[in-house]
């Protein structure tokens, strides 16, 4: 199983370029703002 890594950037360019740099040795969880990352964060409990 691939352990999961959170990029946030608004830069939607950067954000693919990331997810397809870093997808093949992690699960990719892609958010566009801090305040998106801070919710995500909030439902996965197991990763606090």
């Amino acid at each position: 199983m691939k352990k999961t890594i959170l990029i946030v950037d608004d830069e939607p360019t950067i954000l693919k370029l990331l997810e397809f740099v870093l997808s093949k040795d992690y699960q990719t969880e892609l958010k566009s703002n801090g305040y998106e990352a801070i919710q995500w964060l909030e439902e996965e409990t197991s990763l606090i």
